[in-house]
């Protein structure tokens, strides 16, 4: 039976279609081997119950501590704590008619690195891997890649060198600015960076981006970076959607209270911004290659260059400073019709 016919208290034999407590996705998927230990748990109904919850246990039995969200037909649980890396755990669904439970097994990602096996890695990360959602069911690729290459590692610290890569073959890109920023590797395997402000394009608009904050999990080996995920609050008042239809960011939010969702605070205080994320991007190790530090001087002073910005101003000059580096994100932006 699919997710699609699943329904509460076991009752295989009933007319589901009469049955409120109709489970029509679950995340992760039931007997899931590869679910990312930071991720959150949850499923969606067919309709909206307010009484719906979800708990988790793991593979003893132990409770584990975290909250629970519901929101429309989606109950999403977020534990306290990561999961633990390549344990089995059962999340729990009930509700009105409903009772139903499913096991996964997380992956190996979790389990600590050895800081200084890092050190001089370079990887690429993919941005066709990751997937923009934000309120208004905004999805969507990046389209540019990102390189990174670890300058150290020890127990306490991260340091790395960053550099957009507007040709996915080329590393490194010459007529690229590179930024080193360092971070707590305290939760190693896990680090996070994070930024007051960017700019992105959106589109082939500007637009603004508000704490931003860009994550990822080294896997064991040091092969590969799983789990990247970018966070940040867009600014209504320069996404490409509002200012194209000619409308205010007011507007904009009216619209979005309509469908039960809202606008938050932008940093100025404005009721403007909206929430917007990039999930489960992933980066692999590239080898034989060395990105060395260029700035602004050296980008300036290469010939070659002068003829990519003359021809690509908006790629040249359009770039998010995410934890410190140049994040250059340009969306294909699509709007996902709702069920």
């Amino acid at each position: 039976r699919t997710d699609q016919q699943s329904q509460g208290m076991g009752h295989d034999d009933a007319d589901e279609t009469e049955l409120p407590g109709i489970i029509t996705a679950r995340w992760p998927e039931p007997y899931a081997t590869e679910a990312y230990y930071r991720d959150p748990i949850s499923y969606q109904l067919e309709r909206t119950d307010p009484t719906a919850t979800l708990t988790l246990t793991d593979s003893v039995g132990t409770l584990i501590a975290g909250s629970v969200r519901v929101h429309d037909n989606e109950v999403v649980l977020t534990p306290a704590q990561p999961l633990t890396a390549n344990a089995e755990y059962r999340a729990t669904a009930t509700g009105k008619c409903l009772q139903r439970s499913w096991t996964f097994t997380t992956s190996a990602l979790g389990e600590p690195v050895t800081p200084a096996s890092l050190q001089g890695r370079h990887y690429r990360v993919d941005g066709q891997t990751g997937t923009a959602t934000g309120p208004l069911d905004w999805e969507s690729k990046i389209s540019e890649d990102l390189a990174l290459r670890v300058l150290s590692a020890n127990s306490e610290l991260l340091e790395l060198r960053g550099q957009v890569l507007e040709d996915p073959l080329t590393l490194p890109d010459a007529c690229q600015v590179t930024r080193d920023h360092s971070t707590d590797f305290s939760e190693n395997p896990y680090f996070t960076f994070t930024q007051d402000a960017a700019v992105i394009a959106l589109n082939g608009a500007e637009v603004h981006l508000e704490d931003v904050e860009l994550s990822g999990t080294f896997s064991a080996d040091g092969t590969s970076i799983a789990g990247v995920r970018i966070l940040g609050r867009l600014d209504l008042s320069t996404a490409p959607d509002v200012t194209q239809a000619g409308i205010g960011f007011e507007e904009a939010c009216d619209v979005l209270g309509s469908i039960g969702e809202s606008c938050v605070p932008c940093q100025d205080g404005r009721m403007a911004c909206v929430s917007l994320r990039v999930d489960h991007l992933i980066a692999t190790e590239v080898t034989g290659q060395t990105l060395p530090e260029l700035t602004e001087s050296d980008v300036a002073s290469n010939p070659a260059c002068a003829a990519v910005a003359g021809s690509s101003t908006a790629c040249a000059t359009v770039s998010a400073l995410v934890g410190g580096f140049p994040l250059l994100v340009v969306f294909g932006l699509t709007r996902r019709r709702r069920a």
